[in-house]
C-alpha cells in the first residue's frame, strides 16, 4: 500500500511514457488554450497496469495536471509492445468540466450544457 501511495504522488515522475505524454500535451494547441503553458502532472488520481508476455503492457492513468492558467485532469491510456509505446487515448477535462479528446482533437461540451 505504501508503494502505491508513493507511485501516485511522486513515483510516476520517473515514468518515461508519462514524460512523452507531457511533451505531447505541451505542444497541443487545445491544451494550451485550456490550461496555459508549462503543463505538468501534479499527481495521479489512479493508475492501472497490466502486462502479458504475448500482448505487451496496457496502462491507464488519470492524472491531475496544472498549467500556467488552470488545472484539470488527463485520462491516459497507453499500450507498449516490443518496447514501443503508443498512446491509445488521451482525454483532457478542463476546469469547467469540458472534455477534449486529444487523440482526435474533438471538444465536447461540459455536463449539463445545451
Amino acid at each position: 500500500m505504501s508503494y502505491t501511495g508513493w507511485w501516485l504522488f511522486s513515483g510516476f515522475r520517473s515514468d518515461p511514457a508519462l514524460h512523452a505524454v507531457i511533451e505531447t500535451v505541451n505542444s497541443d494547441r487545445i491544451v494550451r488554450a485550456v490550461l496555459g503553458d508549462h503543463v505538468e502532472i501534479t499527481s495521479l488520481a489512479s493508475s492501472s497496469v497490466t502486462s502479458d508476455t504475448a500482448t505487451g503492457t496496457h496502462a491507464s492513468y488519470v492524472a491531475r495536471v496544472k498549467g500556467s492558467k488552470a488545472e484539470g485532469t488527463l485520462a491516459i491510456t497507453l499500450d507498449t509492445v516490443a518496447g514501443h509505446t503508443h498512446v491509445t487515448s488521451l482525454v483532457l477535462t478542463g476546469p469547467d468540466g469540458s472534455t477534449y479528446d486529444l487523440t482526435t482533437s474533438q471538444p465536447t461540451p461540459p455536463p449539463g450544457s445545451i
